[in-house]
């Protein structure tokens, strides 16, 4: 492996802390030797408002207010920024301008000229941008950066655009990066107001939300959210908006009614029914809207499973639910355990418009997609 150059300069941009936060993007990167920079979000009116940096594992925070004009620079895969420049006063960074591997120069962003000017970079090939770190309050007061060899598997840092700091005595142990949960409990509360009335209230963490795209847009965007830390939801169920937070936070998804099976004994385990299965279907649409594939997948099988539980004239009523919310036979068609319910699904079809031929026919008035597929399959058994 490659040896590492690594030594220190004392460049920083800007020296006013006396109404800013320190903040170190390093904190919140789980994997330093694998992370890279996919996209840097800059926020500016006269000067630099808040810049925040996204990693390909992590969705990074804003640093400094996120009001004013925002722009975005994306990086195409294996692309990385090779220099950062701009000018600062005592106070305030004013501009600030990248240049990426590709060439594409990016910037300034800022109106105002300072004296006091910094350029980083240009370090020599494969040498690109790591992370940040500085102090930011109402605008970016502070900015230092670190820049490493981007294609090494072990990406120490090779230089450190910052104040000079006395190591210590070597025996110092080295600090520990926070891990992603850790990072989540440093990060702003985000209030949730779920439906419509009566409105049921949610808090969230920042970080766990914004690992949506949908999250992420309305927090660290230029809307009023990103200003309130307060989101309205309306057409929202409070019950399929907790199961995606806890997704978030967990990475699990179960019925909540059914007691697990270490708690009860096999034999004495509640058969699935149709508020399991409509439950199933609404956190499916939630998970949908929102883009969390994972939990739309999770609760689409769950959705199947119950089916497989169910018999007769429920089958079709959760099916009908399920199509009021976009979830369709087309959907579940190449599951596998589908695939041994839907064998007997068209025999059920047949048995239906002859026992209940009433609600077939109302069925067919209301949910007209759902009894044209349902009939498709019929005609494709005979």
């Amino acid at each position: 492996m490659t040896s590492t150059r690594e030594f220190k300069t004392t460049d920083s941009a800007g020296t006013y802390t006396e109404y800013g936060t320190e903040f170190d993007d390093r904190l919140s990167l789980p994997y330093l030797n694998t992370d890279k920079i996919t996209r840097i979000v800059i926020t500016y009116d006269q000067h630099l408002r808040s810049i925040t940096v996204h990693y390909t594992n992590v969705v990074g925070a804003p640093h400094g207010e996120v009001t004013g004009t925002q722009v975005e620079l994306e990086l195409r895969k294996g692309e990385f920024i090779t220099t950062v420049e701009g000018t600062f006063s005592d106070e305030v960074i004013s501009k600030i301008a990248f240049t990426t591997s590709s060439g594409i120069k990016w910037g300034p962003f800022g109106k105002v000229d300072h004296a006091n000017t910094f350029e980083w970079g240009k370090l020599g090939p494969g040498m690109g941008l790591l992370y940040f770190t500085g102090n930011a309050g109402s605008h970016v007061r502070i900015l230092r950066a670190t820049f490493a060899t981007y294609n090494r598997t072990n990406r120490r840092s090779a230089v450190q655009y910052e104040k000079h700091i006395d190591p210590g005595p070597e025996t110092d142990l080295p600090s520990v990066p926070q891990s992603h949960f850790a990072t989540s409990l440093m990060s702003p509360i985000i209030k949730l107001l779920v439906g419509p009335d009566p409105v049921v209230v949610f808090y969230a963490s920042q970080e766990i939300l914004c690992r949506l795209p949908f999250f992420r847009a309305a927090l660290q965007g230029g809307f009023r959210e990103a200003s309130t830390h307060e989101m309205r939801m309306p057409d929202d169920e409070s019950h399929t908006v907790a199961a995606l937070i806890e997704f978030q936070y967990t990475g699990r998804y179960a019925y909540p009614f059914r007691p697990s099976s270490e708690a009860v004994d096999e034999e004495q385990m509640p058969v699935a029914d149709l508020t399991e299965g409509t439950y199933h279907v609404g956190v499916y649409a939630t998970a949908h809207r929102y883009g969390c594939t994972e939990l739309e997948e999770e609760a689409r099988k769950a959705f199947v499973f119950v089916l497989g539980e169910l018999k007769g004239i429920e089958v079709l009523r959760l099916w009908k639910c399920a199509y009021a919310r976009e979830l369709c036979l087309a959907a579940v068609k190449n599951d596998e355990e589908m695939s041994l319910f839907r064998s007997g699904l068209a025999a059920l079809v047949r048995e239906l418009l002859a026992g209940h031929l009433t609600e077939m026919e109302q069925t067919a008035v209301e949910y007209p997609m759902l009894m044209l597929d349902l009939l498709s399959l019929v005609a494709a058994s005979e």
